[in-house]
Formats: C-alpha cells, structure tokens, sequence
C-alpha cells in the first residue's frame, strides 16, 4: 500500500512538467506502434515515425531526472 502511494507520488512528480500532449503521446506509444498514431489526426503532424519517436524520446528524457 504504501509503495503504490510512493510509486503514484513519484509518477504525479515526473509528469507534472509535460504538457496534456505529451502526457498522451507517452500513453499511446505504451499501447501502439508509432506508425498507427500517426494516423491521428491529432499527430498526424510529425509526419514520420522519425520525427514522432524523437519527439516521445524527448518527453522520456524530461522526466528521466526525475529521482527521489
């Protein structure tokens, strides 16, 4: 119980900086190919899968250090 508390307080911590975007983009790319979330209309605008996973590898990078 109190480890899931610790775990929720340290995820709220890390995404508490990214924007409502990246929070989904982070979300779909768990469950999704990054050819398939091009095809949503709301990222159809990277274009590439190229400039989709640097964009996802950015967002990962802005809560990578994010530690105790």
């Amino acid at each position: 119980p109190s480890e899931i508390k610790y775990a929720r307080m340290k995820l709220a911590r890390a995404f508490k900086d990214l924007k409502p975007e990246e929070v989904k983009l982070l979300q779909l790319s768990v469950r999704m190919k990054y050819q398939d979330i091009i095809k949503i209309k709301e990222f159809s605008k990277y274009k590439s899968v190229d400039s989709l996973k640097d964009k996802i590898y950015n967002i990962k990078k802005k809560i990578r250090p994010v530690r105790d």
